[in-house]
């Protein structure tokens, strides 16, 4: 016969700071979402030495937000407190819930609606919760000893599993510049150093961690990667050291001669013309059917700075973020295709001003990491994992 002994309660504090940036009205609010849990029965066992992580699913909707995700701990006088998780404001459910120790082994978990246990909890999961713009917010989950039966008397089918790094999925091309130019996706992808291409400290301030280009002659270079892609998606962090040079290239597959045809992508940095020490970027993409988009924007702030942009293509829209923020987005008829045969160019752009005896070309100056193009489109809530990397 089970006891109630074996049952106690864990206080999932979910602390919320709210985020809302003024750059752009298309930013979604989000929250800073922390867990954690305390013992509340004096006849419980005590944890204390055992819990190292939680496992965790949510889901908003039929959407998956997190799945299996493993949260470290730490004990803070006596409870438990977790990383942050970051949600957007709106309604989600807790779909799985498991206190693992520090050999990754359920210790305690929440059983499921209908499973055996389910009657030993007064909320079994899924458990839904709301996310919203205030101070606080406290949602309480009854978890029991995993030790209690087998994981399919919990609800749980299958718990052999493996944590998913889903920002892997579709990555095409990924450059850490952790002392090379190696790229660390499957595909291995060979890339030519030209020029003078020096290491710096990244943005955490670990040494030889970023490259530096030097706005001359230094860029990288390779074989085409994008070809027939129906989505992607292009991300780094950059820290350029000046606007002053228009269309200096951050990603660029493009002619060295004026295109014969109009089929060249190409993202750059630009100057704003009401502020000059200011700057943005822009690409200008042209699709397989020979349609183009130029999508520009504006960036706030002087040069010196690391951000991250982000832009992604899911098939019907554009959008371009800087750090977490949405700050265009552009509608395009279904369907289209991008990619050519033109060389890779990381910090070089071929630009093609409205001349048809002109080809200027520009180079980057400044640091890059983190580099990274995908042959999907990244959601948001992925960007904000990028940015906590």
């Amino acid at each position: 016969m089970l006891k109630l002994s074996k049952l106690f309660f864990a206080i999932i504090s979910i602390a919320t700071f709210f985020s809302c940036t003024t750059e752009s009205e298309k930013s979604s609010p989000v929250q800073k979402v922390k867990f954690s849990f305390s013992e509340s029965s004096s006849s419980a066992r005590s944890l204390e030495g055992e819990a190292a992580s939680f496992v965790i699913s949510i889901s908003q909707g039929e959407e998956s937000v997190y799945h299996l995700e493993s949260l470290d701990i730490i004990n803070v006088g006596g409870s438990y407190l977790s990383e942050e998780l970051t949600l957007e404001v709106g309604e989600y459910s807790i779909t799985d819930f498991v206190v693992m120790n520090e050999n990754d082994e359920a210790i305690y978990l929440t059983p499921k609606q209908g499973s055996d246990f389910s009657h030993l909890v007064s909320k079994p999961l899924p458990l839904k919760f709301n996310v919203s713009t205030n101070d606080s917010l406290t949602i309480t989950l009854e978890v029991i000893e995993a030790t209690l039966g087998e994981l399919n008397d919990f609800g749980y089918s299958s718990f052999s599993f493996e944590i998913v790094d889903y920002l892997s999925k579709g990555l095409q091309l990924y450059l850490p510049f952790d002392g090379s130019t190696s790229d660390y996706s499957e595909n291995g992808i060979e890339l030519t150093e030209n020029g003078s291409i020096d290491y710096v400290q990244d943005r955490k301030g670990k040494e030889a961690s970023a490259i530096y280009l030097n706005g001359s002659d230094a860029f990288l270079s390779g074989d085409a990667l994008i070809r027939d892609y129906k989505e992607f998606t292009l991300s780094a962090w950059i820290k350029p050291s000046t606007f002053d040079v228009q269309y200096t290239g951050i990603f660029g597959q493009s002619p060295g001669t004026f295109p014969a045809i109009n089929d060249y992508l190409v993202l750059y940095t630009t100057r704003s013309q009401y502020h000059p020490r200011n700057g943005g970027f822009g690409w200008t993409l042209f699709f397989q059917d020979n349609t183009w988009l130029d999508a520009r924007y504006l960036y706030k702030h002087e040069p010196g700075d690391w951000i991250l942009i982000t832009s992604t293509f899911d098939g019907k829209v554009f959008k371009n973020y800087i750090n977490t923020t949405l700050v265009s987005e552009h509608f395009v008829e279904e369907g289209k295709m991008l990619g050519n045969d033109y060389k890779l160019l990381i910090g070089k752009t071929y630009a093609y001003p409205q001349n048809p005896n002109r080809v200027n070309v520009a180079y980057f100056e400044g640091a890059i990491d983190e580099y990274r193009i995908y042959s999907r489109s990244l959601s948001q809530q992925e960007i904000y994992q990028l940015i906590s990397k």
